[in-house]
């Protein structure tokens, strides 16, 4: 069942969001929003847990697990490189060492290991 149309808050257009807690119209309002108030950029929690869930709880590039360190879901390519704040095939679990180690740079879903 279809959620209302909603306004978004950056650009005013009227949009049919996708989750009930939606408030932008597109990634790029969301983002633009978030500039505005020089806040971080976060993943909504429910996509969070479902990025998690599909990389079943482990690091996509070491395999660590949440008992041997801190679990992250990180942009493979940045939103300020253009890449999709909140699509699945854009986020990856990463550990916080892989994550930090991975740094600024972009890469692409070829550039991960598969899932086991």
């Amino acid at each position: 069942m279809p959620l209302d149309p909603k306004k978004c808050k950056t650009c005013g257009k009227e949009f049919v969001p996708i989750r009930k807690t939606a408030k932008f119209c597109t990634d790029k309002c969301r983002y633009h929003a978030h500039l505005a108030n020089k806040k971080r950029i976060t993943i909504p929690r429910d996509l969070r847990w479902s990025v998690l869930k599909r990389d079943g709880f482990m690091c996509r590039y070491c395999g660590a697990k949440p008992g041997d360190r801190e679990l992250r879901v990180d942009h493979l390519t940045s939103v300020k490189d253009g890449g999709a704040l909140t699509a699945m095939n854009n986020l990856v679990t990463a550990c916080d060492p892989c994550n930090s180690g991975k740094g600024d740079r972009s890469l692409t879903m070829d550039d991960v290991p598969p899932l086991a």
